[in-house]
């Protein structure tokens, strides 16, 4: 688990073994608990922050500060391994213990910005690496339209209430949650949960998936190329679902190739 608290000045991004996990724009304070198991290795792992201020890209090139740092410029986090040891009657006790931790603020003008972090930690046991490790290398220009295709096939089956169908795209990623949480919902479990959120969505009748232009579409790699995000100019999801109450909802999808197969993992 990966603790964050970042002051409402600061805006940041945060990686895990290449992977991108969260970005805040700023402008109130935040404050995260990140499940990160899905992307730890076995053995050193690599967490990564980029911090600059309010308004600034996290992801841009440093420059430095020209005014005077405001007062919440500052972030620290932590993360910790959870181990669950079994106790009397069968339950079981999640027992905390940190395993790196770091803070950073903004003293004075004339600082690079962002200011770039890491924390390095060692994953000890036996487990089963995440399903991206798996993947191939891949080049987000070469695989855009393949990308932009399936994006396009998965809106097709939940817009025609294909819904099952729809979810066997994303076995893997039930598997690769299923293998990071023991203990937890099996696969099968999780898409049964999954299916049944998606027709509530689907049975408001002003349910709408949000038109879909291909050329507006941004595909990128993570993950020395493994893993690949597909989302809106905006930075939204690439598929966005309306409904006549509550907030529109995002159906964020990452891929990667496996097997030569293009796959659903998140």
């Amino acid at each position: 688990m990966l603790d964050i608290s970042g002051g409402a000045d600061a805006a940041y991004l945060i990686r895990v073994n290449g992977v991108t996990r969260s970005l805040e724009r700023g402008g109130h304070p935040s404050a995260q608990s990140l499940f990160i198991e899905q992307d730890v290795l076995p053995g050193a792992n690599r967490i990564e922050a980029w911090v600059t201020a309010r308004g600034g890209d996290p992801a841009g090139p440093a420059l430095p500060l020209r005014t005077p740092p405001p007062d919440a410029l500052r972030f620290t986090w932590r993360v910790r391994g959870d181990e669950v040891r079994p106790g009397e009657g069968g339950e079981g006790t999640v027992f905390m213990h940190p395993l790196a931790d770091g803070e950073w603020s903004c003293v004075a003008a004339g600082e690079m910005l962002p200011h770039s972090l890491e924390l390095r930690f060692v994953a000890h046991g036996a487990f089963e690496p995440p399903v991206w490790t798996r993947a191939d290398r891949v080049d987000a220009a070469a695989v855009r339209e393949r990308v932009l295709a399936e994006v396009a096939r998965l809106a097709r089956l939940l817009d025609g209430g294909e819904i099952g169908a729809f979810t066997e795209a994303a076995i893997p990623r039930y598997t690769d949650i299923a293998r990071a949480l023991p203990g937890g919902p099996d696969p099968a479990t999780m898409r049964a949960i999954d299916e049944i959120e998606l027709e509530a969505v689907r049975a408001d009748p002003a349910f709408m998936l949000a038109s879909i232009d291909p050329a507006a579409m941004r595909v990128a790699v993570e993950a020395s190329g493994r893993l690949i995000t597909c989302s809106r100019g905006d930075g939204t999801a690439a598929l966005r679902a309306r409904q006549s109450r509550g907030p529109v909802i995002d159906l964020p999808l990452a891929f990667a190739v496996i097997g030569g197969q293009l796959r659903v993992v998140r």
